[in-house]
């Protein structure tokens, strides 16, 4: 009798200890959960950011993808080009790279990059930084689906 109580107390401890964990669970996310279209429609008035986003994933392989990217960045810049991203766990590391288009100016290139986070299967924020003809960029941008 003193065994099988003692075996009852070690399994409602073994129970009660797996309740009281603190460790977060992460959703698991899979490369096709970034397929498709994303897009922001943020204003900013900060000097060097970049502003409604939209990156169409068409392409997946692995644990990569690839795709379009385009934004608007310094205020009047038009930035356009392609975007390829590799996903690790809820991370994306992502760059692209392509063409800005002054205003009345000559086109040249850009280069962004940064390491998103999946927050949901209907949202990525993306920190990102990088060069345009124009000066740098950085900021964070939430997009959604």
């Amino acid at each position: 009798m003193k065994r099988i109580w003692l075996a009852g107390v070690a399994a409602v401890a073994l129970v009660v200890a797996g309740c009281g964990s603190n460790s977060p669970t992460t959703p698991a996310f899979s490369i096709q959960t970034l397929q498709g279209a994303w897009t922001s429609s943020s204003t900013s008035n900060a000097p060097n950011a970049c502003t409604n986003f939209t990156w169409t994933v068409t392409s997946i392989s692995g644990n990569s993808g690839s795709g379009t990217f385009s934004a608007k960045c310094l205020g009047t810049l038009d930035i356009a080009g392609t975007a390829t991203g590799t996903l690790s766990g809820s991370s994306l590391a992502w760059t692209t790279s392509g063409t800005v288009t002054p205003s009345g100016g000559q086109s040249c290139a850009f280069s962004l990059s940064g390491t998103a986070t999946l927050e949901s299967d209907r949202q990525i924020r993306v920190p990102y930084s990088g060069t345009t003809c124009m000066g740098p960029v950085s900021g964070v941008e939430v997009l959604k689906k």
